[in-house]
């Protein structure tokens, strides 16, 4: 299947074996749709009318919704099989992922950011007061089986990018195992087995095993700035 999310908040979905046709159009989104994910015969989608829905292509309909969830939804999630990776679902609590299984409907657990990452506010950001501190939000993420990493721009006390970090999670025991730190911005980056594609926006490109913390290779591919790259094993 190709699924599309229209400016119109319904989502046209595409059967792709043989001669391409529309399977199904699906409505039932008040607001912007800003990610979309196929499993099977299902279609998730997650929408800023504080939304995620899963839809029967086959059937062409909604079958749950699982919300409300934050004021603002991020742009940035990731899914694998039926399990969806939301993060920044709170002002105060930006640096966390939430695992959704889409298959029941709820909230399945939360992988947070420890140890030397500071609070995630400043000032007084969505009604949160304290000292100003370092801010972290999320830019990309990537899920597999066993892992889920998520790039983060860190903010300093003057509200000026300090720096970029990259956050791995173990997904079998969910306990947060690498931060990778960068001064320069990170690419989206992509996850195969246990090997992890991360590129610079100076079209450095390293690949890490995730599970000895290794750098396998490193290049630097160009003199130009990188916008994006893909991945084939």
């Amino acid at each position: 299947y190709f699924a599309v999310a229209l400016m119109s908040h319904a989502i046209h979905v595409w059967e792709m074996a043989g001669q391409p046709t529309r399977a199904a159009v699906l409505v039932g989104h008040h607001g912007p749709v800003e990610f979309l994910h196929i499993d099977a015969d299902r279609l998730f989608s997650l929408s800023q009318d504080r939304s995620i829905r899963v839809w029967s292509i086959a059937e062409k309909k909604e079958i749950k919704t699982i919300w409300p969830l934050a004021r603002t939804v991020s742009t940035v999630a990731a899914a694998h099989g039926s399990q969806l990776y939301v993060p920044g679902e709170r002002s105060g609590d930006i640096v966390s992922f939430r695992v959704y299984d889409l298959n029941e409907g709820t909230l399945q657990r939360s992988l947070h950011v420890s140890g030397e990452v500071e609070p995630s506010y400043v000032g007084s950001v969505g009604g949160t007061r304290g000292p100003p501190r370092r801010l972290l939000c999320v830019t990309s993420a990537a899920v597999s089986s066993d892992w889920l990493v998520g790039c983060y721009a860190v903010l300093s006390r003057e509200c000026g990018i300090a720096e970029y970090r990259a956050v791995a999670w173990y997904l079998p025991d969910g306990s947060m195992r690498h931060v990778f730190k960068s001064k320069e911005p990170l690419l989206r980056p992509t996850i195969v087995d246990n090997l992890l594609f991360l590129g610079k926006l100076t079209a450095q490109f390293e690949v890490r095993n995730l599970a000895t913390d290794d750098v396998v290779f490193t290049t630097r591919v160009s003199k130009w700035d990188a916008e994006q790259y893909s991945v084939s094993v």
